[in-house]
This record gives structure tokens, sequence and C-alpha cells, in this order.
């Protein structure tokens, strides 16, 4: 197997891994609506909880790419300030989780989404049509 079919097996690997936490906690989210809407109000619940189950799944299907990855790292950015407790002593561990995931979506953001992508079948089967012409 080659290194850049195993890299790509690696970036699918990690758009999993990083979805499905989102993608969980949006579901927890939503089984828990009414604690949910009364925690962050209406409007950012219904966000929060549309941005954890739509983005998770665009990143799995590798569709929208980097930008998807882009609304992810600032989802999480959000996520970080607007919690109060992450920034107690308590707290540290979630925010060294929130870090990490920052980190691995900054990673998959400078790499793409790799060969195991939409993204990637949309620009081999239209790439063409796609490229600004100059």
């Amino acid at each position: 197997m080659d290194i850049k079919h195993t890299n790509s097996h690696r970036r699918l690997d990690r758009r999993v891994w990083v979805a499905q936490i989102f993608l969980r906690d949006g579901w927890f989210k939503l089984q828990n609506w009414d604690s949910t809407l009364h925690t962050l109000g209406v409007p950012i619940g219904v966000a929060a909880i549309a941005a954890e189950i739509i983005l998770p799944i665009l990143l799995i299907l590798g569709l929208g790419g980097r930008i998807m990855i882009l609304l992810f790292l600032i989802f999480n950015i959000i996520t970080m300030y607007s919690y109060n407790f992450v920034w107690t002593p308590e707290g540290s561990t979630n925010l060294n989780q929130q870090i990490a995931w920052a980190m691995l979506l900054m990673l998959l953001m400078l790499h793409g989404p790799g060969k195991f992508s939409v993204d990637y079948w949309l620009h081999r089967r239209h790439g063409h049509h796609l490229k600004l012409k100059k």
C-alpha cells in the first residue's frame, strides 16, 4: 500500500473520529431537547443541535471539506468561550479536550479531506469545470 493511500485512510479516520464526538454530543442534546433549550436558549440551542448533527455528517462524507472543517473549528471555539465551567480548574480536562479537537481540526484543514471524500470524487469528475478561467 503506498503512502498516499495510507494518508487518505488516516484522514478518513481523523474525520470520523472528530465527527463522532460532535455527533454524539448533538444526539444527546437532541434527546434532552427541553434541557438544552433551557440551558442555551432557543436560538442558540437549535443552532448548536443543528451544527452538531449536520456538520459531522458532512465531515464524514468529506463534502465541503475545508469549509466544513473551518465551521467546526469556529463552532469549537465558540463552545469553549460559551461555557464558563471550561475556564475553571475543574473544567481543565474539558478545556484540554476542546484544544485537542481544535488541533486535530486544524490538521485536517491544512491537509484537506483526502481521497476518500465526496470532494475528491467531485473534483475528479468535474474538476475541470470548477477551475477559475483566466
